[in-house]
Order: C-alpha cells, then structure tokens, then sequence
C-alpha cells in the first residue's frame, strides 16, 4: 500500500501573502509560452514550415491566419528558439526534431476533458496505450534523458555486468552503461509494438552485439532464468502504475537478480508532502494525461517497495539533466 501525501496546512486568505510582481510575471510567460505552442500545433504552423520555409504571410493564407497574427506568433516562436529567420525573410525550423518534438506538447491540449474524468488520447499503463503512445516518442525521450543516464552509468558500471532493462524505450539508460564497458552485455525488455523503437536505439548507437531483446510485458513476460542477472534497470517506469503493480514488479526483479546484485530505479520524485518541487508535480499533472492509475511517488514509498521485494541498502542520488530525475538502488538480500 502507498504511503500518502501529508495534507497542507490551510492558510486563511487574511494569512496569505500577494503574489508578487516578479512570480506573476512568470507565470503570465509561461501561459503564453503554452497558448503559443498549441496554437502553433492546432492551426498546422508547425506542419507547414517542416515542410517547407516560409513567411508569415504565405502561412497566414494557408492556415487561416490574420496578417498580424501570424507575424506576431512566428515572432513569439522565434523567441523561444522553435524557429529562427532567415536571410531571405522565412522562418524555418531551429532544430531538426521540431516535428517530434511538438508530439511532447501536444497532449497538454487534452487536460481540461481528462480532468473533467473524460477519455485521455492514450493510457500508457495499458499494452494498448503503451503501443500506441511510445513509438512516437521514444526516440526524443531518449535524447532528453541521454545527459542524466551517463551520469547514472558512471554510477553503476561494473566490468561484465549482465543486466536487465525492465521497459527500455529507447535505451538510454542500458546505452549509457554499455558506452562504458564492452563486456557489458543488456537484456532490453520492451512491448512488442515498440521494441522496434529500442533495437532502432541499439543500432544507431553501433552496440548491438551487446544486447539480446525480449518481447512481452515486464509483468509476465519470460525473461530468462532466474538470478541470472546482476543489474535491473526499472527507468522511468513505476510512475506509470499504481502501487500494488509496482511492488509486484519490484518482487519481479528481485527474482532476477543473483543475490547481491542490484536494482536501480529512476523516476521523478515529490516531496513527502506531495507539494514539490515544481518541476517534480508538473511532470506528476502531465501523467494525468498518459495514465489512469500512475502517480509519482515520494522517496519513502520506494525505500518500503524495495524492503518488501528483497532488497536491503536502499540509497539514493539525484541526476543533473533537463528533468528532476533520482537513482534509487537497492541490493538483492
């Protein structure tokens, strides 16, 4: 059973301080940033210019734009570094996975109906929403995480390791410690329709003959023999499933490793009040939007997850990166 949030303490509206310039001027910028980004989605401005450069003009007659509207959010886009201007007058994209990376932004759209309990677009707890959500993304989840893995790999490697990487995606974390030790060898376990994403992963990182793939549910799926492995990797997985699913998962993993040898969690902590820190429940308000029954779960619940599954020694580091990630590990009793 999961350990819940302690309640805030209630402050009288007589108690509270007003919001001060400074942090309303942020919060203004960042609804801005968002109105602007989805509105660059939903009225196809980011589909026209991939295909093609283009002034603000020639888009505003392709998409149903006002002049000044279109100047005024190609402006806002080339501000944010999402596009940038050419010497001849059209704006292109900035980067070469503008289009890709927009499919992080887009289900924010959705959070209103969700919220009111109406169906999300995809429930990444589910084999069905998995597939259909992860393919897609795979790839630009890798690249976002890539800094914190080789920071985790420094970690954890050891020479000739046999590890198991429980829901692998795209890899980074498996990637990182094979780049440090050849003798490395992975067992990459992913849903069927989207291991193709991770052996695409393997193979542009040129380390295939380090890694067999299994295909099938981390749940059930047969993956080898049992404590046959020294190293699990559980990756930003256990924020996806309720409770009792992740303690049934970490008593999985147990079962694979030899005695002694380790899991490592990664995932994206609140405090143990559930109120922090921002970056931490504004990644728990978009699982809203991927899953009905997944949270973020504080450092505690993973410290009682870990003591019940088999496993002593529980630790804790955080990783630098773009997101709030923590290295959770703990040692096979």
């Amino acid at each position: 059973m999961t350990e819940a949030a302690a309640p805030t303490e209630r402050v009288r509206p007589d108690q509270a301080l007003p919001i001060t310039p400074a942090r309303a001027a942020v919060l203004q910028e960042a609804c801005a940033v968002a109105a602007a980004i989805h509105s660059a989605l939903d009225l196809g401005v980011v589909a026209r210019v991939t295909e093609a450069p283009a002034e603000p003009a020639a888009v505003a007659a392709d998409c149903g734009l006002t002049q000044q509207g279109a100047q005024a959010l190609f402006s806002a886009l080339a501000g944010l570094d999402l596009l940038e201007l050419g010497d001849d007058d059209r704006f292109r994209p900035a980067s070469s996975n503008l289009a890709e990376l927009a499919e992080l932004f887009r289900p924010w759209a959705s959070l209103q109906p969700v919220l009111r309990g109406e169906s999300r677009p995809a429930d990444a707890a589910t084999t069905a929403g998995a597939e259909s959500l992860y393919p897609r993304l795979v790839a630009q989840l890798g690249a976002l995480f890539r800094q914190s893995a080789v920071h985790a790999a420094g970690l954890l490697v050891q020479p000739r390791l046999q590890v198991l990487d429980v829901g692998a995606g795209a890899a980074p974390w498996s990637l990182a410690l094979a780049g440090r030790d050849p003798s490395c060898r992975i067992t990459a376990v992913e849903l069927p329709g989207v291991i193709a994403s991770t052996r695409a992963a393997v193979r542009r990182a040129g380390l295939d003959d380090q890694y067999e793939f299994v295909e099938g549910n981390a749940f059930d799926v047969d993956w080898g023999e049992p404590a046959s492995y020294d190293l699990a990797l559980v990756a930003n997985l256990c924020h996806l499933f309720d409770g009792e699913a992740n303690l049934r998962l970490v008593r999985r993993v147990a079962e694979a490793l030899r005695p002694g040898g380790r899991v490592a969690i990664v995932d994206i902590l609140p405090t143990e009040r559930g109120d922090g820190p921002r970056p931490a429940v504004l990644y728990a308000l978009g699982l809203v939007l991927r899953t009905g029954s997944g949270r973020i779960y504080p450092y505690s619940t993973f410290r009682h997850w870990l003591g019940e599954g088999g496993f002593e020694d529980t630790r804790r580091h955080n990783l630098p990166g773009p997101y709030p990630f923590t290295l959770i590990t703990g040692r096979r009793r």
